[in-house]
Protein backbone atom coordinates (compact mmCIF):
# COMPACT_ATOMS: atom_id res chain seq x y z
CA UNK A 1 0.00 0.00 0.00
CA UNK A 2 2.64 2.68 1.01
CA UNK A 3 4.64 1.92 -2.56
CA UNK A 4 1.77 2.31 -4.44
CA UNK A 5 1.07 5.87 -2.63
CA UNK A 6 4.60 6.77 -2.94
CA UNK A 7 4.53 6.20 -6.29
CA UNK A 8 1.43 7.68 -6.45
CA UNK A 9 2.66 10.99 -4.99
CA UNK A 10 5.71 10.94 -7.27
CA UNK A 11 3.32 10.82 -10.60
CA UNK A 12 0.80 13.36 -9.32
CA UNK A 13 3.40 16.28 -7.69
CA UNK A 14 6.77 15.33 -9.11
CA UNK A 15 5.85 14.45 -13.12
CA UNK A 16 2.37 16.29 -13.05
CA UNK A 17 0.37 13.22 -14.09
CA UNK A 18 -3.24 13.28 -13.46
CA UNK A 19 -5.00 10.19 -11.49
CA UNK A 20 -6.60 8.92 -14.82
CA UNK A 21 -2.79 8.90 -16.23
CA UNK A 22 -1.49 7.27 -12.95
CA UNK A 23 -4.29 4.68 -13.21
CA UNK A 24 -3.32 3.94 -17.27
CA UNK A 25 0.10 3.91 -15.93
CA UNK A 26 -1.16 1.02 -13.00
CA UNK A 27 -3.23 -0.45 -15.83
CA UNK A 28 -0.06 -1.20 -18.02
CA UNK A 29 1.49 -2.89 -15.18
CA UNK A 30 -1.40 -5.76 -14.88
CA UNK A 31 0.12 -7.39 -18.31
CA UNK A 32 3.48 -7.40 -17.23
CA UNK A 33 3.53 -9.49 -13.75
CA UNK A 34 2.82 -7.13 -11.20
CA UNK A 35 -1.01 -7.48 -10.94
CA UNK A 36 -2.26 -7.68 -7.72
CA UNK A 37 -5.71 -7.25 -5.42
CA UNK A 38 -3.79 -3.46 -4.41
CA UNK A 39 -2.87 -2.43 -7.68
CA UNK A 40 -6.32 -2.87 -8.94
CA UNK A 41 -8.07 -1.16 -6.07
CA UNK A 42 -6.16 1.40 -6.60
CA UNK A 43 -6.48 1.81 -10.12
CA UNK A 44 -10.28 2.05 -9.34
CA UNK A 45 -9.62 4.45 -6.84
CA UNK A 46 -7.78 6.80 -8.70
CA UNK A 47 -10.37 7.04 -11.57
CA UNK A 48 -13.46 7.74 -9.17
CA UNK A 49 -15.11 11.11 -9.89
CA UNK A 50 -17.33 13.11 -7.35
CA UNK A 51 -18.87 16.51 -8.99
CA UNK A 52 -16.24 15.74 -11.78
CA UNK A 53 -13.38 16.33 -9.92
CA UNK A 54 -11.05 13.30 -8.57
CA UNK A 55 -12.15 11.94 -5.69
CA UNK A 56 -8.46 11.05 -4.27
CA UNK A 57 -8.08 15.25 -4.56
CA UNK A 58 -10.55 15.88 -1.73
CA UNK A 59 -9.24 12.85 0.73
CA UNK A 60 -6.98 14.08 3.41
CA UNK A 61 -3.71 12.93 3.55
CA UNK A 62 -3.79 11.38 7.58
CA UNK A 63 -4.12 7.96 7.03
CA UNK A 64 -5.37 5.93 9.83
CA UNK A 65 -3.97 2.30 11.21
CA UNK A 66 -6.02 -0.56 13.52
CA UNK A 67 -3.15 -1.78 14.82
CA UNK A 68 -2.00 -4.86 12.87
CA UNK A 69 1.31 -2.90 11.92
CA UNK A 70 2.09 -2.27 15.07
CA UNK A 71 1.74 -5.54 16.35
CA UNK A 72 3.40 -7.12 13.32
CA UNK A 73 6.44 -4.92 14.01
CA UNK A 74 6.92 -5.52 17.37
CA UNK A 75 6.71 -9.45 17.04
CA UNK A 76 9.49 -7.98 14.16
CA UNK A 77 11.44 -6.78 17.06
CA UNK A 78 10.89 -9.54 19.59
CA UNK A 79 12.13 -12.15 17.32
CA UNK A 80 14.84 -9.60 16.10
CA UNK A 81 14.02 -10.06 12.72
CA UNK A 82 14.52 -6.99 10.12
CA UNK A 83 11.15 -6.18 8.64
CA UNK A 84 12.07 -2.98 7.83
CA UNK A 85 9.67 -2.46 5.04
CA UNK A 86 6.95 -3.23 7.11
CA UNK A 87 8.17 -0.68 9.69
CA UNK A 88 8.67 2.14 7.20
CA UNK A 89 5.43 1.96 5.78
CA UNK A 90 3.98 1.85 9.72
CA UNK A 91 5.81 4.92 10.50
CA UNK A 92 4.93 6.81 7.02
CA UNK A 93 1.21 6.44 8.63
CA UNK A 94 2.21 7.90 11.81
CA UNK A 95 3.76 10.60 10.32
CA UNK A 96 0.68 11.38 8.50
CA UNK A 97 -1.18 11.64 11.34
CA UNK A 98 0.27 14.65 12.32
CA UNK A 99 -0.98 16.93 9.68
CA UNK A 100 -0.85 20.01 11.94
CA UNK A 101 2.27 19.43 12.59
CA UNK A 102 3.14 19.23 8.78
CA UNK A 103 1.49 22.11 7.59
CA UNK A 104 3.00 24.16 10.25
CA UNK A 105 6.94 22.98 9.30
CA UNK A 106 5.76 23.14 6.09
CA UNK A 107 5.28 27.25 6.46
CA UNK A 108 8.11 27.58 8.51
CA UNK A 109 10.91 25.64 6.15
CA UNK A 110 9.03 26.30 3.05
CA UNK A 111 11.01 23.24 1.26
CA UNK A 112 9.72 23.09 -2.36
CA UNK A 113 8.66 19.67 -4.13
CA UNK A 114 10.61 20.16 -7.85
CA UNK A 115 10.29 18.30 -10.86
CA UNK A 116 10.91 14.63 -11.19
CA UNK A 117 9.98 14.36 -14.83
CA UNK A 118 13.80 13.24 -14.93
CA UNK A 119 12.06 9.75 -13.21
CA UNK A 120 11.51 6.96 -16.42
CA UNK A 121 8.00 5.02 -16.46
CA UNK A 122 10.11 2.26 -16.65
CA UNK A 123 12.43 3.11 -13.79
CA UNK A 124 8.75 3.55 -11.86
CA UNK A 125 7.63 0.12 -12.70
CA UNK A 126 11.07 -2.20 -12.01
CA UNK A 127 11.91 -0.21 -8.40
CA UNK A 128 8.28 -1.04 -7.73
CA UNK A 129 8.58 -4.99 -9.00
CA UNK A 130 11.94 -4.71 -6.89
CA UNK A 131 10.90 -3.28 -3.83
CA UNK A 132 7.78 -6.06 -3.71
CA UNK A 133 10.10 -8.78 -3.89
CA UNK A 134 12.39 -7.58 -0.92
CA UNK A 135 8.82 -6.88 0.44
CA UNK A 136 7.51 -10.53 0.37
CA UNK A 137 10.98 -11.86 1.37
CA UNK A 138 10.99 -10.13 4.61
CA UNK A 139 7.30 -11.05 5.44
CA UNK A 140 8.12 -14.91 4.80
CA UNK A 141 11.37 -14.92 6.53
CA UNK A 142 9.77 -13.22 9.18
CA UNK A 143 7.16 -16.16 9.35
CA UNK A 144 9.96 -18.15 9.28
CA UNK A 145 11.64 -16.57 12.25
CA UNK A 146 8.46 -16.78 14.59
CA UNK A 147 8.07 -20.87 12.96
CA UNK A 148 11.32 -21.70 14.03
CA UNK A 149 10.92 -19.75 17.58
CA UNK A 150 8.05 -21.54 18.58
CA UNK A 151 8.30 -24.45 16.58
CA UNK A 152 5.31 -24.02 14.33
CA UNK A 153 6.57 -25.53 11.29
CA UNK A 154 4.80 -23.31 9.41
CA UNK A 155 4.49 -24.15 5.23
CA UNK A 156 5.64 -21.16 3.82
CA UNK A 157 4.64 -22.45 0.67
CA UNK A 158 1.16 -23.70 1.29
CA UNK A 159 0.58 -20.23 2.87
CA UNK A 160 1.47 -18.68 -0.23
CA UNK A 161 -0.88 -20.58 -2.10
CA UNK A 162 -3.87 -19.52 0.56
CA UNK A 163 -3.03 -16.28 -0.50
CA UNK A 164 -3.65 -16.40 -3.78
CA UNK A 165 -7.12 -16.32 -4.10
CA UNK A 166 -9.84 -14.07 -1.57
CA UNK A 167 -6.79 -12.38 -0.21
CA UNK A 168 -5.95 -8.67 -0.62
CA UNK A 169 -2.51 -9.27 -0.88
CA UNK A 170 -2.99 -11.27 -3.61
CA UNK A 171 -1.15 -11.33 -6.23
CA UNK A 172 0.73 -12.75 -9.67
CA UNK A 173 4.27 -12.37 -7.39
CA UNK A 174 2.40 -14.56 -4.70
CA UNK A 175 1.37 -16.94 -7.43
CA UNK A 176 5.27 -17.47 -8.72
CA UNK A 177 5.96 -18.12 -5.01
CA UNK A 178 4.42 -21.20 -4.06
CA UNK A 179 6.90 -23.56 -6.21
CA UNK A 180 9.82 -21.98 -4.67
CA UNK A 181 9.29 -21.79 -1.53
CA UNK A 182 8.63 -25.31 -0.98
CA UNK A 183 12.85 -25.66 -1.59
CA UNK A 184 12.77 -23.53 1.47
CA UNK A 185 14.93 -20.85 -0.48
CA UNK A 186 14.64 -17.12 1.28
CA UNK A 187 12.64 -15.30 -2.00
CA UNK A 188 15.97 -13.06 -2.09
CA UNK A 189 18.23 -16.13 -2.75
CA UNK A 190 15.38 -17.83 -5.30
CA UNK A 191 17.43 -17.93 -8.65
CA UNK A 192 14.27 -15.91 -11.00
CA UNK A 193 14.53 -13.17 -7.57
CA UNK A 194 17.90 -13.04 -8.05
CA UNK A 195 18.03 -12.25 -11.91
CA UNK A 196 15.48 -9.93 -11.34
CA UNK A 197 16.48 -8.06 -8.40
CA UNK A 198 20.18 -7.60 -10.28
CA UNK A 199 18.78 -6.29 -13.41
CA UNK A 200 16.28 -3.91 -11.42
CA UNK A 201 18.69 -2.71 -9.07
CA UNK A 202 20.08 0.26 -11.32
CA UNK A 203 16.53 1.28 -11.16
CA UNK A 204 15.14 1.30 -7.70
CA UNK A 205 18.78 3.41 -7.05
CA UNK A 206 17.73 5.63 -9.43
CA UNK A 207 13.90 6.02 -8.83
CA UNK A 208 15.22 6.88 -4.77
CA UNK A 209 18.38 9.38 -5.65
CA UNK A 210 15.71 11.39 -8.39
CA UNK A 211 12.25 11.51 -5.99
CA UNK A 212 14.55 12.18 -2.55
CA UNK A 213 16.43 14.71 -4.96
CA UNK A 214 13.01 16.30 -5.84
CA UNK A 215 12.13 16.37 -2.27
CA UNK A 216 9.62 13.51 -1.86
CA UNK A 217 9.42 11.89 1.08
CA UNK A 218 10.29 7.56 0.46
CA UNK A 219 10.01 5.72 3.32
CA UNK A 220 9.39 2.16 1.59
CA UNK A 221 11.47 2.38 -1.30
CA UNK A 222 14.48 3.74 0.61
CA UNK A 223 13.74 0.97 3.13
CA UNK A 224 13.62 -1.39 0.70
CA UNK A 225 17.11 -0.41 -0.84
CA UNK A 226 18.64 -0.40 2.32
CA UNK A 227 17.80 -3.87 3.43
CA UNK A 228 18.75 -5.24 -0.33
CA UNK A 229 22.29 -3.50 0.13
CA UNK A 230 22.89 -4.42 3.48
CA UNK A 231 21.57 -8.15 3.27
CA UNK A 232 24.28 -8.66 0.06
CA UNK A 233 26.77 -6.88 2.38
CA UNK A 234 29.12 -9.70 2.86
CA UNK A 235 30.69 -7.26 5.63
CA UNK A 236 29.07 -4.24 6.85
CA UNK A 237 29.61 -2.13 9.99
CA UNK A 238 28.38 -3.79 13.01
CA UNK A 239 32.29 -4.19 13.89
CA UNK A 240 32.02 -0.74 14.79
CA UNK A 241 29.13 -1.31 17.04
CA UNK A 242 30.34 -4.56 18.62
CA UNK A 243 33.38 -2.25 19.65
CA UNK A 244 31.45 0.82 20.94
CA UNK A 245 29.01 -1.55 23.37
CA UNK A 246 32.18 -3.34 24.25
CA UNK A 247 33.94 0.10 25.37
CA UNK A 248 30.99 1.48 27.33
CA UNK A 249 29.39 -1.38 28.79
CA UNK A 250 31.85 -4.47 28.54
CA UNK A 251 29.19 -6.41 26.13
CA UNK A 252 32.26 -8.77 24.36
CA UNK A 253 32.30 -9.23 20.66
CA UNK A 254 33.85 -12.08 18.55
CA UNK A 255 36.86 -11.84 16.50
CA UNK A 256 37.20 -12.85 12.90
CA UNK A 257 40.97 -14.53 13.36
CA UNK A 258 38.71 -16.76 16.01
CA UNK A 259 36.13 -19.55 14.70
CA UNK A 260 35.52 -21.07 18.27
CA UNK A 261 32.46 -18.32 18.81
CA UNK A 262 34.38 -17.18 22.01
CA UNK A 263 33.97 -13.75 22.94
CA UNK A 264 36.59 -11.04 23.83
CA UNK A 265 36.57 -8.16 25.73
CA UNK A 266 39.13 -5.07 25.42
CA UNK A 267 40.50 -2.68 27.98
CA UNK A 268 39.65 0.31 25.37
CA UNK A 269 41.74 2.84 27.94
Amino acid sequence: MQLLAEVYQLCRFGRAMTPEQIADLFESWRSEGLDSYLLEITIDILRKKEDQAYLIDRILDKAGNKGTGNWTTVAASQLGYPATMITAALYARYVSAYKSDRAEASAVYGFEQTSAAALTSDELKEAYRLARIINHHQGFELMRSASDAFAWDLDLSRIARIWTNGCIIRSELMDRLILPLEGKQPVLIQPDQVKMITSGRKDLISLIAKGLGAGFSMPCFSAALNFLNGYTEARGSANIIQAQRDYFGAHRYQRLDDSSAKTYHTQWT
